[in-house]
């Protein structure tokens, strides 16, 4: 792997708009995360404090993009250049906010290292599935059936799941910014993975062949009651995708697949978005062994956490165990800083409900917000360009068929 980091990184703040890392053994290298002209300010009530959620987001992004660079950097200087950085960004979904400093972490990252893959927790086989059983007939058109069955070991970086997704839903609880992170992550060509567990309604699917996988690698950890009887009655038992069994299955799974494509890849880091409880675990069923971040140091990985949800739970465990852990403590920071103010809509209501300030509540504030805040953090060019969902969801779908027909013939790529 090349382009290891030497020294270590400062943060210089000028008046809360601008950062500046400047690293320690080459002043010359400076990463600039900064304010920038943006046009008018739309007249929607979750504008009200904007420039303070604004400015707490790109300092939450420098402050995340040098902990990244500093861990990556002290593994270069001891050794272990050739290994992984596993970054687990753990957020509230439904928090536009959340994404928008995801997004911009990894674009500033790699910025820096470019050797960069990503990982979304959406079940592993969730654009097949969701192709296969779509009504809209330009999803179901040959181009896209015909690669239903094998489209996950197909789509190698996410040129198809990715647009695709944003063509049959965002997937996200912040929808609008939730399409904003897919067509980042495409267009920049980031390397992505959908890797969590393959699921049948609210149970997760032991059909499937990864992740039945999983469940017996985890089976020993929890010797519960329906554990007995299933082995008692040689009946299997629905494993709910969030019970204390099903979360350590669902992070065995994630840690697992992103390994082997970090390994498959070559990166030098590999960032994860997933739940905030994922990442060290929540309340004392989600315990922090069966968390994200202990299947990873059970592989013996390299892990930097960037906690950004900070609910009472999360926060409680989080505290436990940077003050047992040690190791763990050094590798992870609360973004706590960041805005709260959270979506609360379903994916097709389009109009706002009257007097609904403490959420965002219609997609055309969502988009305002999400928009004002990606300018502003230097991602302009990542606003999301259509004037409606309904044009996105088109050029997603042009993608997706255009790549499908490169794949199924080789010849028209050259």
């Amino acid at each position: 792997m090349a382009g290891a980091i030497t020294g270590e990184c400062d943060i210089h703040c000028h008046n809360h708009n601008e950062y500046v890392l400047v690293f320690g053994m080459y002043p010359q290298k400076r990463l600039t995360i900064a304010d920038v002209s943006t046009p008018p300010l739309p007249d929607h009530p979750v504008m009200a404090h904007i420039d303070a959620h604004a400015a707490a987001v790109l300092a939450e992004t420098a402050r995340a993009v040098k902990a990244i660079l500093d861990r990556r950097a002290q593994m270069d200087r001891d050794g272990r250049a050739h290994e992984t950085l596993f970054v687990n960004m753990g957020e509230r979904h439904d928090v536009p906010a959340h994404l928008v400093t995801g997004m911009a972490v990894v674009e500033n990252v790699r910025r820096v290292v470019p050797e960069i893959v990503g990982a979304l927790e959406y079940p592993h086989d969730l654009t097949a599935r969701s192709i296969a059983t779509q009504e809209n007939i330009d999803i179901r058109s040959t181009a896209f059936r015909t690669m239903a069955d094998n489209i996950t070991e197909a789509d190698t970086y996410g040129q198809i799941a990715l647009p695709a997704m944003s063509a049959l839903s965002s997937r996200a609880g912040a929808h609008y910014t939730g399409y904003a992170l897919h067509d980042y992550l495409a267009r920049a060509f980031i390397p992505t993975i959908f890797n969590d567990v393959s699921r049948d309604g609210y149970s997760i699917n032991r059909h499937d062949p990864s992740s039945a996988a999983s469940i017996k690698a985890c089976e020993g950890d929890h010797r519960d009651i329906a554990y007995w009887w299933e082995k008692m009655s040689g009946m299997n038992v629905p494993i709910g995708m969030r019970t204390a069994t099903g979360v350590h299955v669902r992070n065995h799974h994630m840690a697992a697949a992103l390994g082997r494509f970090a390994e498959e890849t070559g990166a030098r880091i590999a960032f994860q978005r997933c739940g905030a409880a994922h990442v060290v675990g929540q309340h004392q069923n989600y315990k922090p062994a069966y968390s994200l971040s202990g299947c990873l140091k059970a592989d013996n990985r390299q892990v930097q956490n960037i906690i950004m949800a900070d609910n009472p739970p999360i926060k409680a465990t989080a505290e436990r165990v940077m003050r047992d852990d040690p190791a763990l403590a050094g590798a992870m920071i609360m973004n706590g800083m960041l805005p709260r103010l959270a979506t609360a809509y379903k994916d097709s209501q389009k109009s706002c409900p009257a007097g609904d300030k403490d959420y965002i509540s219609c997609v055309e504030h969502e988009s305002a917000y999400a928009d004002e805040l990606l300018r502003r953090v230097g991602m302009g060019d990542h606003v999301i360009e259509e004037d409606s969902i309904e044009a996105l969801h088109k050029r997603c779908i042009n993608r997706a068929r255009a790549v499908l027909v490169l794949m199924n013939n080789p010849a028209h790529g050259r």
